[in-house]
């Protein structure tokens, strides 16, 4: 619990000076986004109604602030920060709790965070609220100017996706999924409690892809969102990736599994260089498998700090990998 000295509450608009000031301790001018260096964003972000900040406060001072990012009906944790001075309180675990209590509050289906792969504290801590590993969103993240961790080997490093269905569906969802990747995808969804009905059904790709893509030129990451798959797959996807040349320039796929032919696609994905690195449920309302594509860059797994259930997905993505799924 926390110190009885903490108050923990709500965002209000003169918190915001507070919130720069979290975000400047804990990482300098390098944070992702430039933009919540500015308080005037800040209060204007969460008067949108999108974005809920959750504080602790100390003596009149902002020791630690937690964002809660609404989309449609699923919420995302992020940007969760303690001020050096109010660490080992047990601030930030409240602050947790109190963004699932108010995620159930607005009757959101699900709660998303990518936790850093070297901060095991935060996935143990969401784990005991309901949350479970599911993917690891590999390379998102240049190291560089990263603060919160210690250095190794890797230029750039993977989140954990964690997922806490709160609203789970009456229905299975129905889902294809590659034979090798079966037993993983009933393990991830049975944690979630949420039932899939599971197809390996691999025929031939036809007609023309339904793809979008977000592009991270700040970290060098490219996200690709296959909606359906065609014959033109592995075309459209070469487009993509040659759209954004870079060093440490890396991708990740996400293939969206209610599509008949993902099984298919799947096979053209990993000849092309991508792997399987877990499930994202419930994105941008699709279930999907999450590929990667390292592109030359170098991935050390053994150099992250994880909880025992991301551990275990880690093992298992690097044995799949491992077994030959990518060329």
């Amino acid at each position: 619990m926390a110190k009885p000295n903490i108050l923990l509450r709500d965002f209000a608009p003169e918190d915001a000076a507070g919130l720069v000031a979290c975000i400047r301790e804990e990482y300098g001018a390098s944070y992702f986004q430039p933009e919540f260096y500015r308080a005037d964003y800040l209060r204007e972000l969460h008067a949108g109604g999108r974005t809920h900040f959750l504080v602790a406060e100390s003596a009149g001072e902002i020791a630690a602030m937690l964002a809660l990012h609404i989309d449609a009906d699923c919420g995302t944790i992020a940007t969760g920060i303690v001020r050096k001075a109010h660490r080992g309180a047990g601030v930030m675990p409240q602050l947790f709790r109190r963004a699932v209590e108010q995620a159930k509050r607005l009757h959101l289906r699900a709660l998303f965070c990518r936790s850093v792969a070297y901060h095991d504290i935060t996935q143990r801590r969401l784990e005991e609220l309901g949350f479970s590993p599911t993917a690891l969103l590999m390379a998102e993240f240049l190291t560089e100017g990263q603060y919160s961790y210690a250095k190794d080997t890797n230029l750039k490093h993977p989140h954990i996706l964690l997922v806490n269905v709160l609203l789970p569906d009456p229905l299975p969802c129905r889902i294809f999924v590659p034979a090798v990747c079966r037993g993983a995808a009933e393990m991830i969804y049975a944690a979630l409690h949420r039932r899939a009905a599971i197809s390996t059904a691999c025929g031939a790709l036809r007609g023309k892809s339904a793809l979008s893509a977000e592009y991270d030129d700040r970290q060098r990451c490219t996200s690709i969102f296959v909606h359906r798959a065609g014959a033109d797959l592995q075309v459209r996807v070469r487009e993509i990736e040659r759209s954004r040349r870079a060093d440490l320039q890396t991708s990740n796929v996400f293939l969206n599994l209610a599509d008949a032919d993902a099984v298919a696609a799947y096979e053209v994905l990993r000849a092309m260089g991508y792997f399987f690195t877990g499930f994202f449920p419930l994105c941008k309302g699709e279930e999907t498998m999450v590929l990667h594509n390292p592109m030359g860059v170098a991935i050390d797994a053994d150099a992250f700090a994880l909880s025992p259930a991301a551990a275990n997905l880690r093992d298992l993505v690097e044995t799949r990998r491992s077994e030959g799924e990518a060329p």
